[in-house]
């Protein structure tokens, strides 16, 4: 969950869902690319389970 903000950053800490990030407004592009970036790479993609038959 990537939140953006740009009064309610404070919040984030307490309230934000774990393992997000705030980003606060104003923001460049590359601030959204390292955010999504960084939440994909933490954590490893379910591999799709063999099918039974």
């Amino acid at each position: 969950m990537v939140y953006i903000s740009g009064d309610s950053a404070v919040h984030w800490g307490v309230e934000g869902v774990p393992e997000s990030i705030m980003i606060t407004k104003p923001f460049a592009m590359p601030q959204i690319i390292t955010a999504l970036s960084t939440l994909l790479n933490q954590h490893n993609p379910i591999a799709p389970s063999e099918p039974t038959a």
